[in-house]
């Protein structure tokens, strides 16, 4: 015989069981059963130790290695401009679109809904801590790739930031966290940019140079021409009629 109904209406606990039996979160942004959350703080406190030394060693990408068409003379643009004030305005135009994506909070992309130690408030908040932490090394990378970047090895450069983002990603796949691919797209046209600008401003200046001579040569042969009547009797052979003791 089925149970009356309670007129008061159902009971708070009733309601609470009711709504935790409901999946309101997806199952993938939720840990997995039986994560201990002080094992998940150790791994988070060392995670930036693991970012800082993912590439020493063996996975340090020499960024010299690269060059052997540059060395031959052979450099392909990769954003064709005109001169190389062109390309500084292209790159400041540029870093304000990285600005943009950074402070609208798209540069990194992580799980919404994962819950830490029952607590979704406390995993929104886990996962934006570690969020920052990730975006910091990543920009510390890429700065580090601009920095030392050369034009004839963008292709080593950009190897070297994908490197990062695998290994961001394979840190954070508990809580879905990985670099965006827009942002890491804007990145990757920061360094081409650089090398381009590198390598126009490097042929401007050595064409300044090359006209710079080609002028002294001109204004010096200016100069001496016609020679001065000394200088010719002086270079003119000595005859007896011509000298005078």
């Amino acid at each position: 015989m089925p149970a009356s109904e309670d007129p008061a209406g159902p009971r708070p606990e009733t309601l609470q069981i009711k709504q935790d039996q409901t999946p309101a979160d997806p199952p993938t942004a939720r840990p997995a059963s039986g994560v201990d959350p002080a094992t998940l703080l150790a791994r988070i406190a060392a995670l930036e130790a693991e970012l800082a030394t993912a590439h020493n060693g063996a996975q340090v990408i020499d960024l010299s290695d690269q060059r052997a068409l540059q060395d031959v003379g052979i450099y392909r643009y990769h954003h064709p401009l005109g001169n190389a004030a062109a390309y500084k305005e292209r790159l400041r135009s540029l870093e304000g679109q990285i600005d943009e994506v950074i402070k609208s909070s798209r540069a990194i992309l992580a799980a919404d809904m994962f819950t830490f130690d029952g607590s979704l408030a406390r995993g929104r908040k886990l996962v934006g801590d570690l969020s920052k932490l990730m975006l910091r090394a990543y920009n510390a990378e890429a700065d580090k790739c601009v920095r030392s970047l050369r034009s004839g090895n963008v292709r080593a450069a950009r190897k070297r930031l994908e490197s990062a983002v695998t290994a961001i990603e394979k840190l954070g796949v508990i809580m879905e966290m990985r670099i965006n691919p827009e942002y890491h797209a804007l990145r990757i046209t920061e360094l081409e940019l650089t090398a381009d600008f590198q390598m126009k401003a490097q042929e401007e200046r050595e064409r300044a140079a090359r006209n710079a001579s080609s002028f002294a040569n001109s204004a010096g042969l200016s100069r001496s021409w016609p020679p001065r009547k000394s200088d010719s009797r002086r270079n003119e052979p000595t005859t007896l009629a011509s000298w005078t003791p």
